[in-house]
């Protein structure tokens, strides 16, 4: 089944093979609940754009984002799309499903069996069309994309997509966004391929800019669609 999710900033895409939009509304809720009780604690954590110290007996959520910002040097906030993602892809996983998406505003959560094509989309270079072949060895997987040009979260870069793959959606929308404020010109797309190659919780990135493409790491297969 094919369901929205919408609580407050959150408006989330579900894909499920059992029927879990009910739970799925209650655990979105609960989470929402736990971030915007942290934030109210301490009012840092959502306007930072550097990371924050860590907090004892945080719940969850806040204990992702908090350590995959300190790694990639950027504000916690930068990691919400893609935490919130993955919990829920890994709840509705535990819940009954065999099998998940769950798209979060362009940051994704997967667990398919079946071959399953995700497309990137971007605004700026006129080279839409090209998307990354899923299939269930690659699973779970995350992938979170920052843009310049699509969006409307913050970038300080000109990329037109920078999308990184990891096995953790805070980890992947992080550094999505630390590639994305790196490249200022069409010179920083290689320098951040290979920065993006010392990292070991990053299994892959793909960047869009200026007219070009790169590819690191070890990549689901890119097609045009």
């Amino acid at each position: 089944m094919d369901f929205s999710l919408n609580y407050g900033d959150t408006h989330m895409n579900v894909y499920a093979d059992y029927a879990v939009e009910s739970d799925a509304y209650e655990f979105l809720i609960e989470q929402y609940g736990f971030l915007l009780k942290h934030i109210n604690a301490n009012p840092f954590f959502k306007t930072s754009f550097s990371p924050v110290n860590s907090v004892d007996d945080a719940p969850e959520i806040i204990v992702k984002m908090i350590e995959a910002s300190s790694a990639a040097d950027v504000g916690p906030m930068a990691a919400v799309a893609g935490t919130i993602a993955q919990l829920m892809g890994e709840f509705l996983l535990n819940d009954g499903a065999t099998e998940v998406i769950c798209d979060n505003g362009g940051d994704i959560f997967a667990y398919v069996k079946n071959e399953t094509i995700v497309g990137v989309y971007s605004g700026g270079d006129g080279m839409d069309g090209f998307g990354f072949k899923i299939n269930e060895g690659d699973c779970p997987i995350c992938i979170c994309t920052s843009s310049d040009t699509v969006g409307h979260s913050i970038s300080l870069g000109k990329a037109d997509a920078v999308t990184v793959f990891s096995k953790e959606g805070a980890v992947a929308d992080a550094f999505a966004t630390k590639y994305a404020n790196m490249i200022k010109c069409e010179k920083d797309i290689e320098n951040v391929l290979g920065i993006s190659r010392g990292y070991k919780g990053i299994s892959g990135v793909y960047i869009r800019g200026f007219g070009k493409v790169g590819l690191s790491g070890k990549l689901p297969p890119l097609i045009h669609i």
